[in-house]
């Protein structure tokens, strides 16, 4: 089947349930077979399902795995190291806007939007400016300098129509901030299969690295910097030896944080 962000072929690569994964040859973005059916955002809830406890009813960083809050923290300075303090942000799909709340008391002006009625109930607790619904062309008059999308895109059926829509709402070199599963890396091979990030009942695509780069930038965005982080694991000796190697050899990590420019 040939591949929707380059001319490359995509090939079987892997056996899930209900179907399969197929990645690119040429850019290394893979995606489900058969497509998952989109769920009703509106009614799920995101975060309640990384915390410390199975579900807290606001939470804030110190509730979530400590994998979780390193990853928050991870954003939070690559962020502040591109942007001045009062610098306005968007973060599509913030859930309840536990990473807005962080950029927030970094000096941020911070703006989100969610489908989930739950998460967005539980951000305008926390005195977060954030709208309930789905992100489209109508949603905002006004441009950011930067837009996030934390583990979004693999969840939107059309990316390079949603992607246009959200260079749209960036000021002229602004930035957009982008946190993905990575499955090339060593935990997700080891895995195969059983890897929690794969998800193909929400996730059309699974982006590599280099093909996120070179897609983005025949959008007009060039890459400015990338980190590799994990995210949780068994806590067997095993797991334990794995993420060691992950941070001296950083690009298996299974998760990335990217930052791109607007150069138009």
């Amino acid at each position: 089947m040939k591949c929707n962000f380059c001319e490359g072929q995509s090939k079987d690569y892997l056996i899930i349930n209900h179907g399969k994964i197929l990645k690119c040859d040429k850019c290394k973005i893979a995606f489900t077979y058969p497509a998952p059916v989109l769920p009703e955002y509106e009614l799920l809830d995101f975060h309640s399902c990384h915390t410390l406890e199975k579900f807290v009813a606001n939470n804030n960083i110190e509730s979530l795995h400590p994998q979780w809050q390193a990853l928050i923290n991870k954003q939070v300075e690559i962020l502040s190291t591109y942007l001045n303090k009062g610098s306005n942000l968007l973060e599509i799909g913030c859930g309840e806007g536990i990473l807005l709340n962080e950029l927030k008391k970094s000096g941020f002006n911070v703006l989100g939007i969610d489908p989930s009625m739950g998460a967005v109930k539980r951000a305008i607790q926390k005195n977060i400016n954030v709208r309930e619904g789905y992100f489209d062309e109508n949603s905002f008059d006004e441009k950011f300098d930067a837009i996030i999308l934390s583990h979004v895109l693999e969840h939107i059926e059309d990316p390079e129509k949603f992607i246009l829509t959200v260079k749209k709402n960036i000021k002229p070199e602004g930035y957009l901030f982008l946190t993905q599963t990575n499955y090339g890396g060593l935990i997700p091979k080891l895995q195969k299969r059983n890897w929690y990030a794969w998800v193909p009942e929400q996730h059309f695509w699974h982006f590599s690295v280099q093909g996120l780069i070179f897609w983005l930038k025949s959008l007009g965005f060039k890459k400015e910097y990338i980190s590799y982080i994990s995210l949780v694991h068994q806590s067997s000796i095993k797991f334990k030896v794995i993420n060691i190697l992950n941070k001296v050899l950083k690009t298996n990590a299974d998760q990335f944080c990217i930052i791109f420019k607007l150069e138009e």
